[in-house]
């Protein structure tokens, strides 16, 4: 996989700081934007692998931002920064939005660089399960083709496998 690109969406100058700081020490492309609004306009002009969104984003609630970003773009793994979440609000983002995981501020730069690291590894696994899936349908139809044109292989097939 060629280098990340993690969308930081936050309106807190510190803590977009803090993140590329954190995040600057590993080669990752990353994108900043104060709001729900410019994070989406980023989304649809540049290939996003990762959006880390603060709970508390200003110009929209940062869930319906989320929910947004799974239906628009639902290969991008997301991460939600939060103060405090209450058990509602985390099953909503779960359920709702598909959020990946939780980190709690305050966070220490480890804690972010890890969970960056595994929701990349999250997406690889992701789109390897999709490439598979795309090769059975495949195979499957190649097989279907098949079956029309010689209707016993299937059988003989399962006998032969059958009595080894």
């Amino acid at each position: 996989m060629e280098k990340a690109t993690v969308l930081v969406v936050d309106n807190e100058d510190d803590v977009l700081r803090i993140i590329e700081n954190a995040l600057g020490t590993i080669s990752y492309d990353i994108i900043f934007s104060k709001n729900g609004d410019e994070g989406l306009v980023r989304l649809r002009n540049t290939p996003i692998d990762i959006v880390l969104a603060d709970q508390s984003i200003s110009d929209m609630a940062c869930l319906d931002f989320l929910k947004i970003v799974k239906k628009e773009y639902p290969d991008v793994v997301t991460i939600m920064l939060a103060d405090q979440m209450d058990l509602d609000t985390t099953l909503r983002a779960i359920n709702e939005a598909g959020v990946y995981r939780f980190i709690h501020k305050p966070w220490n730069s480890f804690e972010l660089r890890i969970n960056i690291s595994r929701g990349l590894e999250f997406k690889k696994m992701i789109m390897e399960k999709r490439r598979l899936l795309e090769e059975i349908k495949k195979n499957d139809l190649i097989l279907q083709k098949l079956e029309k044109k010689f209707p016993y292989i299937n059988r003989i097939i399962h006998q032969e496998v059958g009595s080894d």
